[in-house]
């Protein structure tokens, strides 16, 4: 799991000018990204989908459910802020539906 990214996360904190909920989306990823390449993963590689994200923020998530309407906005607001800052990238492609990505690769 990813303790040194999330620790070089928090070292790098104070350079960034982010909110408190794109922080703790970009802690999230980082627990549950890799270090290093293993042979299944790639490093820095988050790949858990965006509702354990939405729960990171402390919204009630339906394992089998949609993502209610204001966790999708939230995420999609700290999606869009660590991408713009540099901190995130797209890993792949839109979703069927053409409504989020998957998987991002964390940039810092």
């Amino acid at each position: 799991m990813g303790w040194q990214l999330i620790r070089d996360g928090m070292a790098q904190r104070p350079n960034w000018n982010i909110s408190h909920a794109a922080a703790l989306i970009l802690y999230r990823m980082a627990a549950a990204a890799h270090d290093k390449d293993t042979s299944e993963y790639s490093a820095r590689y988050y790949f858990g989908g965006w509702k354990p994200l939405a729960a990171a923020l402390g919204y009630q998530v339906d394992d089998d459910g949609p993502l209610p309407a204001a966790a999708h906005r939230a995420v999609a607001r700290a999606i869009r802020e660590l991408t713009d800052q540099g901190l995130i990238k797209p890993a792949d492609s839109n979703d069927r539906a053409g409504r989020h990505h998957r998987t991002y690769i964390l940039t810092y």
